[in-house]
């Protein structure tokens, strides 16, 4: 089952904004964006729910089938943190991010297949969390990621 257990925690919200030195790009730390990319719809859902609920820093989340509608959202939706799955119906999550020319996300794997955690951090992934996915590994995965954000802005 993918949620094993469900508990809502508050977190502090940082309410800062910070300018990202080489692109000059603005980045509001109230509206973070997150893009989920799995074949599975129960996983989608799954997901989003535990995101909604352990994860208030995620303002805005967006899902994709598949690589090329992965692609697609990436393009339009410009998320801080994607979350990847590894094999999809049109590919695999390695083939999408192979298209990916500058990476301007945070990238966690969330997959099934315990086999490829060593190839997905060839593509600079920052976690490997296997499913079902465990709401505390995902609390702390997004953690990482907004952290990670935070200090390169």
């Amino acid at each position: 089952m993918l949620i094993s257990k469900i508990k809502k925690q508050s977190t502090p919200n940082d309410n800062w904004n910070s300018k990202k030195s080489s692109a000059k790009i603005y980045i509001n730390r109230n509206k973070m964006k997150l893009l989920i990319v799995d074949n599975e719809e129960n996983l989608l859902k799954g997901l989003k729910l535990l995101l909604e609920n352990f994860c208030p820093e995620i303002t805005s989340i967006e899902t994709a089938d598949g690589v090329i509608t992965g692609l697609e959202k990436i393009s339009s939706f410009k998320p801080d943190i994607l979350l990847l799955d590894v094999e999809m119906d049109d590919g695999t999550g390695f083939d999408l991010m192979k298209q990916v020319v500058t990476p301007r996300f945070q990238l966690i794997f969330v997959t099934a297949h315990n086999q490829y955690a060593i190839q997905a951090f060839k593509f600079s992934a920052i976690d490997y969390l296997l499913k079902p996915v465990d709401p505390d590994a995902l609390q702390k995965s997004i953690g990482k990621a907004l952290r990670n954000i935070r200090n390169t802005n």
